[in-house]
C-alpha cells in the first residue's frame, strides 16, 4: 500500500506555509527545494520545504518575518507632511491621513443610546485607499508617530488612526508641536507621549452630543415645517442671538435729544488774523445735567448764551497711557480679519491653515510661518519674546520696549493656557520680506498677525491730555458749565507698528479724542465764535457682523476656537441668516425655525445651557467627569421634551404667495415655492404642471449694459451676494458691489456702493457721499 505524504510548501511573498497531500511516487528526496505549484492566495511560486509522512505530527520550519524598521509619521494634510518631512530628514516616512479616517455614519443616528451611548464609527468609502496605504506603511515601520494638531480634534484624529490601523501601543507615540519649525518639531520628537484619552473622550462627547441633538431635532423640523431644515446644539443658539437682535432693532423707538456746543477762542488772540478755536459742550445748568429733549428746550438757551461771558473755571492736564492688545487668539484674529480685511471666519481659518502648515519662501522648501491657529490662549514662548525684543530694539530703539516682557491674561472662558497665542514663527520674517512669496490674501493676513504680535511686545503709547471747564453767564452769575477735552500723542510706542480698529481698541478704550485744546489758564476770558445746537436720535443696537457675533459667542462661553467658523458658516449655508454688507440678517426661515425651537426647547436653545455644556466638556477633557455620565444626564430630559414637542407642535402650513399672473403652460396661477436652493416661482397645479421660473429680487436699478433689463440680486453657490441683469444670459452684466439708481453727479455714470456712506462712479471713479444723492425715481418696466 502506497502511503500518502504531506508536502510542506512555502510562499516567498505572503510568507505562509501550506500542506499538500501527494502520492509517494511523485517526489524523491532532493538536496534543493523544488517548485511546488503557486500560492492559492497571491499567485506567487511556492517552494517545497520537504516531505513528511502524513501520520507524523511534524511542524514545518519556522520562518521569521523581518522585523519592522524605520519610523512612520502621520499628520493630517499633505502640505503639513511636506514641511514636517523636510525637518525630520532620512529615516522618517511622513504620510497624511487627509483629516479624519473614520466618522459616525451619515445615514443613521450611529449612537447606541441603550449601551452607554457607544458611537458606531465607519471608515468612509473615500478614505479606504488612504487607510490601506497607512496600514501598509505602519506594518513596515518600527515606530509610529501620530503628529496631528495639538487640540482635542487633533487628539481624536490620532486616536482614530491608532484604532483603525490597529497600531501596537509599544510602537505608537504621540507628538505635539504648536509651530511647524525645525526646533519645535525636533523638541516634540524628543519628548513623545501616549494618547490623552481624556481629550479624546471630550471630543467624542461633543460629537455624540451634537449628533443626538441634530439627528432628533432636524427630523422634527422636517415633519412640522418642511424638509431640508436642520437644528443644532450650538448653531441654533447663534441663530437665536441674531433673531433676537433683529427684533430689538424692529421694536426700537428712537428718541430725540439735542446737544449744544460752543466754539470758543482765547480773547488774547483778538489781534491775530487766524484765531484757533475749539469746541466745548454744555454739560451742566445750575449744577444739573441739561434735559434737551427737543428744539424748544434749546432755543431759550441760545438767546441767553449768545451774549454771555465765558471764563476758564478749571483746568486739568495730565498723561494717559494706552497699552497694546494681546497677541491674537482664534476669535480675535477672526474678528480683526473681518473688520480690517472683510474676510469671513471660514476664509480667515483657511488662509491661516496655509500659513501654519508651511509655504515655500524662496529656498525651495516649505516652512511654517505662524503658530497653531486654533487657540484661546495669549501665552507667548519666552524665546519668541526675546527674539521680538531684540528686533524692536534694533528697529526702533530701547525706548519702545517695556521694562519686562508683557504677560497677558486671556478673556475667554475655559481657555487652554497650555497653548500659545497666534504669532509668527520668526519675527525676522517681516511681511515685506515674504510678500513676493505669498498670495495677496496670505500676505494681508500674515501682515496682520505679524504687526499685532510685534506691537503686543512693545511699550505703551503716551498721550498728553487736557480737560478744561468753562463757566458761562452774565457777570458773577454763571449757571452754564461747558467742558472740552483733548489729547495729543506724546510718544507713539506700539502705534508705530499697529493700531486696532474702532470696535476693538486695546483694553476696551474708545479712540482718543484728537481735538486740540489750546493752552489756557484759570480765569482766562474766552470769546464766543458760534453756538452749535445739534439734533440727534438714539440709535438701535447694531446688527451682528461676523466679528461681533464671534465676540458675543466667546463672551458667553459658547463654542471653542475650532468651532466659531463652522457655527457662522452653518447658519448661513442653511439659509437661516443672510450676510449683506458685512451685517447678518435673519431670513424668514430663520425666524420660523428659531421661534419653534425656542418655544418648545427653551432649556436647550439658550445661552446658559450651551455655555454650561462647554464647561462640562472641559471637565471631561481634564479627566474630572465621565463622558458617558454627561450624556446620560443630558439625554433623559431631552428625550422627554422631544416627545412632548412632537405631540404638541402642529404642522405649519405655509401661506400661499401668489405672483399675480398665470402659468404660460397651463393657465393656473403662479405661486412662490421654496426649494433646495431657495425660493422660486412655480405653477400652483404642480405636479400636473412642472413649469418653474427663477424668482428675481429687484433693487430698482436699470441695467447699465443692455438698458432693457433690471439689476437683480443673485447668489453664488456658496451664498455670496452679487448683482446681475434680469436678462441673463443674453446680458452678462455683473457686479460684486450694489449698483445705485442715482447717476453720478459728475458724469452721469453708474454708481456702485463701496461703503455704507459712499459710492464710486464706475465711469469716472469719483467718490460720492450717499447723503448728497437725491431719492431716485422708481424703475418701471
Amino acid at each position: 500500500m502506497v502511503e500518502d505524504l504531506k508536502i510542506e510548501a512555502y510562499c516567498m511573498k505572503c510568507r505562509q506555509t501550506r500542506e499538500m497531500a501527494q502520492p509517494t511516487a511523485v517526489f524523491t528526496a532532493q538536496a534543493k527545494p523544488a517548485v511546488q505549484g503557486v500560492c492559492p492566495v497571491c499567485g506567487t511560486k511556492m517552494f517545497r520545504m520537504g516531505r513528511i509522512p502524513a501520520h507524523e505530527a511534524l511542524k514545518p520550519p519556522v520562518v521569521e518575518a523581518p522585523k519592522p524598521t524605520g519610523k512612520l509619521v502621520i499628520v493630517e494634510s499633505p502640505a503639513k507632511a511636506r514641511t514636517v518631512g523636510r525637518f525630520l530628514g532620512k529615516g522618517y516616512t511622513v504620510k497624511a491621513s487627509v483629516g479624519h479616517v473614520r466618522d459616525l455614519l451619515r445615514s443613521q443616528l450611529s449612537v447606541d443610546v441603550e449601551h452607554n451611548f457607544a458611537p458606531k464609527y465607519r471608515v468612509p468609502n473615500e478614505k479606504r485607499a488612504v487607510v490601506k496605504e497607512l496600514q501598509t506603511a505602519a506594518a513596515k515601520a518600527g515606530d509610529i508617530y501620530l503628529a496631528t494638531d495639538p487640540d482635542r480634534e487633533g487628539e481624536a484624529i490620532a486616536w482614530h488612526l491608532s484604532e483603525v490601523l490597529e497600531l501596537p501601543a509599544e510602537r505608537t507615540h504621540r507628538v505635539v508641536f504648536h509651530e511647524i519649525t525645525e526646533p519645535a518639531v525636533a523638541e516634540a520628537f524628543a519628548h513623545p507621549r501616549s494618547l490623552n484619552l481624556d481629550l479624546v473622550n471630550a471630543q467624542q462627547a461633543r460629537r455624540v452630543l451634537d449628533r443626538l441633538v441634530g439627528y432628533n431635532l432636524s427630523p422634527l423640523l422636517w415633519r412640522k415645517i418642511r424638509g431640508r431644515l436642520s437644528a443644532g446644539r450650538v448653531q441654533s443658539v447663534a441663530l437665536r442671538l441674531v433673531v433676537e437682535r433683529e427684533r430689538e432693532i424692529e421694536a426700537f423707538v428712537p428718541e430725540e435729544y439735542w446737544t449744544l456746543d460752543a466754539e470758543l477762542t482765547p480773547q488774547s488772540t483778538r489781534e491775530k488774523r487766524h484765531r484757533k478755536t475749539f469746541r466745548a459742550r454744555l454739560v451742566r445748568i445750575n449744577g444739573e445735567e441739561p434735559q434737551l429733549r427737543a428744539e424748544a428746550d434749546v432755543l431759550p438757551l441760545l438767546a441767553d448764551l449768545e451774549s454771555a461771558d465765558y471764563e476758564v473755571l478749571r483746568l486739568k492736564e495730565g498723561q494717559r497711557r494706552r497699552s497694546p492688545s494681546a497677541p491674537y487668539t482664534t476669535s480675535t484674529m477672526q474678528q480683526e480679519a473681518s473688520r480690517k480685511l472683510n474676510f469671513t471666519a471660514v476664509k480667515t481659518m483657511r488662509i491661516a491653515q496655509q500659513l501654519y502648515e508651511g509655504l515655500d519662501i524662496g529656498n525651495g522648501q516649505p516652512v511654517g510661518l505662524i503658530t497653531y491657529m486654533r487657540t484661546d490662549s495669549t501665552n507667548v514662548a519666552a524665546t519668541a519674546q526675546a527674539e521680538t525684543r531684540d528686533y524692536v530694539n534694533a528697529q526702533y530703539g530701547a525706548q519702545f520696549l517695556p521694562p519686562e516682557p508683557p504677560q497677558y491674561k486671556t478673556r475667554a472662558k475655559g481657555a487652554q493656557e497650555a497653548h500659545e497665542a497666534i504669532r509668527p514663527t520668526a519675527v525676522l520674517r517681516t511681511p515685506a520680506e515674504l510678500k513676493p512669496y505669498l498670495s495677496h490674501d496670505q500676505y494681508r493676513l500674515y501682515d496682520l498677525i505679524w504687526r499685532r504680535f510685534v506691537a503686543s511686545q512693545m511699550a505703551a503709547a503716551v498721550y498728553d491730555t487736557r480737560t478744561v471747564e468753562i463757566a458761562a453767564g452774565h457777570g458773577a452769575d454763571k449757571p452754564y458749565l461747558f467742558r472740552a477735552s483733548g489729547s495729543t500723542l506724546n510718544f507713539p510706542g506700539f502705534l508705530v507698528v499697529y493700531e486696532e480698529t474702532g470696535e476693538e481698541n486695546g483694553n476696551g478704550e474708545q479712540k482718543e479724542d484728537s481735538q486740540p485744546v489750546p493752552p489756557l489758564t484759570v480765569g482766562e476770558l474766552l470769546d464766543l465764535i458760534r453756538l452749535w445746537p445739534e439734533q440727534h436720535f438714539t440709535q438701535p443696537p447694531s446688527r451682528y457682523t461676523d466679528a461681533s457675533l464671534i465676540r458675543t459667542l466667546e463672551e458667553y462661553g459658547i463654542g471653542r476656537p475650532s468651532t466659531y467658523a463652522a457655527i457662522l458658516s452653518n447658519i448661513q449655508e442653511r439659509g437661516y441668516v443672510a450676510r449683506e454688507q458685512r451685517r447678518l440678517y435673519p431670513t424668514e426661515t430663520g425666524f420660523l425655525v428659531n421661534d419653534l425651537l425656542v418655544a418648545h426647547f427653551p432649556d436647550l436653545i439658550n445661552v446658559d445651557f450651551t455655555a454650561g455644556m462647554e464647561e462640562r466638556l472641559d471637565e471631561v477633557a481634564e479627566g474630572q467627569l465621565d463622558w458617558g455620565a454627561l450624556l446620560r444626564e443630558f439625554y433623559g430630559p431631552f428625550e422627554q421634551t422631544l416627545h412632548k414637542a412632537d405631540a404638541a407642535i402642529a404642522k405649519v402650513e405655509p401661506a400661499v404667495e401668489y405672483v399675480g399672473r398665470n402659468c404660460p403652460d397651463c393657465g393656473a396661477p403662479l405661486i412662490i415655492r421654496q426649494g433646495r436652493f431657495g425660493k422660486f416661482i412655480g405653477c400652483s397645479a404642480f405636479p400636473t404642471c412642472r413649469h418653474t421660473e427663477p424668482l428675481l429680487e429687484k433693487i430698482g436699478v436699470a441695467c447699465p449694459q443692455c438698458h432693457t433689463g433690471e439689476v437683480v440680486v443673485k447668489r453664488t453657490k456658496k451664498g455670496r451676494i452679487f448683482y446681475g441683469c434680469s436678462n441673463w444670459p443674453e446680458c452678462e452684466f455683473t457686479s460684486w458691489k450694489r449698483p445705485l439708481a442715482q447717476p453720478c453727479p459728475s458724469c452721469g455714470g453708474l454708481l456702485l456702493e463701496v461703503r455704507k456712506d459712499a459710492a464710486q462712479c464706475q465711469n469716472c471713479h469719483a467718490i460720492v457721499s450717499l447723503e448728497t444723492l437725491e431719492t431716485p425715481e422708481p424703475v418701471t418696466r
